[in-house]
């Protein structure tokens, strides 16, 4: 536990210095209309144009990982206003029913089963897709340090950086409500049947898997029709 307390500050240092997202009151605080130029005041204007994005991947996936560090985190710090992000944490998995209760397999381990677990119990407790995005990359951006002693630890480093509420996802991954929703996004994995991860979906057809993967955030802005001022600096 001491080694664990000794990279708790490098740990938050190294972290928060990738965040440039403005933290208040457990809120994250979505892109104003002031500073995205759009001039209508009420939130109507801002849900007529909102993005939906499906990302289907596995927590201990490199790939996934990647992912979430490089493209999607970043693009929800800056675009989150206009974006509306499903997570669907399951992959590869497999789905067992073993005497009444669910049980999973996972491409890398057990490990992983738990990983995905906790991001479906993220997304159920938070209520809130931005955050949720946020509060997964974060548990991501630490899969170097996870083990099965220390995930509790990575939990509340990740609410205490984020000031985010964690007791009902502590509550949620240590129920039976953890694999339902983990077996709930196994069936809606098993109706795209993706063949790798991370799969990404966007409600424009027109762009391919390896440019939402490399380069979500010039995708995101060549949709959106009032461009921001984030979208001018690519």
């Amino acid at each position: 536990m001491y080694y664990y307390k000794l990279i708790f500050l490098q740990l938050i240092f190294s972290f928060t210095n990738g965040y440039h997202t403005k933290l208040s009151n457990g809120n994250i605080y979505d892109i104003s209309t002031q500073k995205t130029g759009i001039q209508d005041n009420s939130t109507e204007s801002i849900e007529k144009i909102k993005i939906n994005i499906k990302v289907y991947y596995e927590t201990h996936c490199p790939a996934s990982v990647t992912f979430f560090r490089t493209q999607l985190r970043p693009v929800v710090e800056k675009l989150g206003s206009y974006l509306d992000v499903h997570l669907i944490p399951y992959g590869h998995a497999r789905t067992l029913k073993v005497r009444g209760r669910y049980h999973f397999r996972c491409q890398h381990g057990p490990e992983e089963c738990y990983g995905n677990k906790l991001h479906a119990c993220a997304v159920d407790a938070l209520q809130n897709n931005t955050r949720a995005v946020m509060f997964n990359a974060c548990l991501m951006q630490f899969s170097g340090y996870r083990s099965e002693n220390n995930n509790a630890f990575i939990l509340s480093m990740c609410g205490y950086i984020l000031n985010l509420p964690i007791n009902g996802i502590s509550e949620c991954i240590n129920s039976e409500r953890s694999s339902l929703l983990l077996k709930g996004y196994g069936e809606e994995t098993r109706l795209l049947r993706p063949k790798y991860v991370p799969y990404v979906i966007i409600e424009d057809p027109a762009y391919g898997q390896f440019q939402l993967a490399n380069d979500l955030k010039a995708t995101v802005c060549r949709i959106l029709h009032q461009v921001p001022p984030p979208c001018s600096r690519i």
